[in-house]
């Protein structure tokens, strides 16, 4: 296996080329891509692209052996690398759990609990409770915010509101976001088929979203899709246009069957 590896697949005379470094591409390739993935449609792309360009021309530098510059850029990167935690931060948590998404299809408790119980009609009722109410509170444009859980507790974000541990249901998600409640305010979490608090804190995100009139309420939930693998449910307070966010990206003025079809696919 190893000579297999290290074999030569083609000597170009000032390189060769062997087998690993097929691989070794592709991997990185790959890597490079997702992270490309990650950070399209925000500001840390420029950067993203930035430190690519550095270090491709450190990659220059070095190859034609300029001692001095390449000195210069190697301290530069060594002190850049600590930068780039700082500034990528929520990226890299993205990625991160981008990678940690290896678990099989059927270890996912949220999807059993909410879609495998019930396979002979692919309709879940815990799921279609939450559909009947965004669409009710879409008529009489009722602001609502519905985060739900994925593979991992947003604990960060229940702590900041009132424990419920309820069972789903529409006249109770109702009654939760109707401007007399006192829980209106934040979002309400799902998990495992259960309501688990109300009035939460969501963080915001920090890049711009489309459309750009959109308030604190869509930016909140854009904010906590890009800190975990939630997926979070929206009503516009001004229009009743519903929308859905998962991995830092909104779908903007969904159907409910739209809706209904997008949390299916996004809780895979």
């Amino acid at each position: 296996m190893l000579a297999l590896q290290y074999q030569e697949l083609y000597d170009f005379g000032w390189f060769t080329l062997r087998w690993i470094d097929l691989l070794d591409l592709g991997i990185t390739a790959l890597l490079v891509y997702q992270v490309y993935k990650l950070l399209r449609g925000s500001i840390a792309i420029n950067l993203f692209l930035g430190v690519l360009s550095i270090y491709a021309f450190w990659t220059v530098i070095r190859y034609l052996d300029m001692r001095l510059l390449d000195a210069i850029l190697r301290q530069f990167l060594g002190l850049g690398v600590i930068a780039f935690i700082i500034l990528f931060q929520p990226e890299l948590r993205q990625f991160l759990l981008f990678l940690g998404r290896g678990r099989q299809f059927s270890e996912n408790r949220l999807w059993r609990k909410y879609v495998a119980k019930d396979e002979s009609d692919g309709m879940d009722q815990a799921l279609m409770e939450v559909v009947q109410a965004m669409k009710r509170m879409a008529e009489h444009k009722i602001g609502a915010l519905i985060c739900l859980e994925k593979g991992s507790p947003i604990n960060f974000v229940e702590e900041t509101g009132v424990p419920i541990d309820a069972e789903i249901s529409h006249s109770l998600l109702e009654s939760i976001f109707t401007k007399n409640s006192a829980l209106h305010d934040g979002a309400v979490v799902i998990f495992e088929g259960r309501i688990r608090a109300a009035r939460c804190t969501l963080p915001v995100t920090n890049k711009s979203i489309e459309p750009d009139y959109l308030g604190i309420r869509h930016r909140a939930a854009v904010g906590v899709s890009e800190r975990s693998d939630a997926v979070c449910l929206i009503v516009s307070e001004e229009t009743g246009a519903m929308s859905i966010a998962h991995e830092g990206k909104l779908e903007y003025n969904v159907s409910p069957d739209q809706l209904y079809k997008a949390i299916v696919a996004h809780l895979k």
